[in-house]
């Protein structure tokens, strides 16, 4: 009897063993789970049992009158936890009931994560813009403060521009509003 040997292995160590090393999605491991392995586990359990009862573990041959895909297919159908409200009474169920609050308190913690980081990298853009549009009106007051500068220095004799000055004043905002190079 090479199952009772099997059950001094620490129950939560076997629990967390599949979920360690699976590279599926923390979601989709927590709706194995919570959905499919304590079912599972438990119809493997009873399974086990079976053919221990039957004495069949030994045994190299196939039994005719022992199906052990039929047997767990049955049990699964019988015990089918949509439709049946049993108490888990395997240890392992437990452990793996614990395992999937670990999880489900890990997933919140991802989110937090990520919606700190959300928040953190909307401020940061936030705070560029913001500096960016300072820059902009501090650049069109200096353009417009030089453009009322020599609009002044044009009309000095008595309210009336040179025509050296218009055709100057021309090519001028092509100077004064072209975008300043990025050092």
């Amino acid at each position: 009897m090479a199952f009772p040997q099997n059950r001094l292995v620490p129950l939560d160590v076997l629990a967390r063993e599949w979920m360690n090393n699976n590279p599926a999605t923390i979601d989709l491991r927590i709706y194995l789970i919570e959905n499919l392995f304590p079912s599972l586990i438990m119809g493997l359990e009873k399974l086990l049992t079976e053919a221990e009862k039957r004495e069949l573990v030994d045994t190299e041959t196939a039994v005719s009158n022992f199906n052990p895909v039929n047997y767990l297919a049955q049990y699964l159908m019988r015990n089918n936890p949509r439709y049946s409200n049993f108490p888990e009474a395997s240890p392992y169920a437990k452990g793996l009931r614990k395992v999937a609050e670990d999880l489900k308190s890990e997933i919140f913690e991802i989110d937090a994560n990520r919606l700190v980081t959300l928040k953190a990298s909307a401020q940061v853009k936030r705070m560029e813009r913001e500096k960016m549009e300072r820059m902009k009106g501090e650049e069109l007051e200096r353009r417009g403060q030089m453009l009322e500068n020599v609009f002044v220095t044009w009309a000095q004799n008595e309210d009336t521009i040179p025509l050296t000055m218009v055709s100057i004043g021309y090519e001028l905002p092509w100077f004064v509003f072209e975008p300043p190079e990025k050092c």
